[in-house]
């Protein structure tokens, strides 16, 4: 499980159809990436990171998380 990228989430007070509508995929894609079970696309992270406003070392630590 990605725990940091859902206590971003949790922190803005967005569900995981939120965050998904956002960077636009669905919300089972954005569950998947979420809970570890699929990596995801290159620009699908990089518009997580925009979206959290994250520095490259935090993304390297949210897609390294076991």
């Amino acid at each position: 499980m990605r725990t940091k990228l859902k206590v971003l989430r949790v922190k803005q007070g967005w569900t995981q159809k939120d965050v998904a509508d956002k960077i636009g995929i669905t919300a089972p894609n954005y569950n998947l990436i979420e809970t570890g079970k699929r990596f995801g696309r290159a620009s699908t992270w990089s518009k997580i990171k925009e979206l959290y406003h994250l520095k490259d070392s935090e993304m390297y630590s949210i897609q390294n998380e076991k």
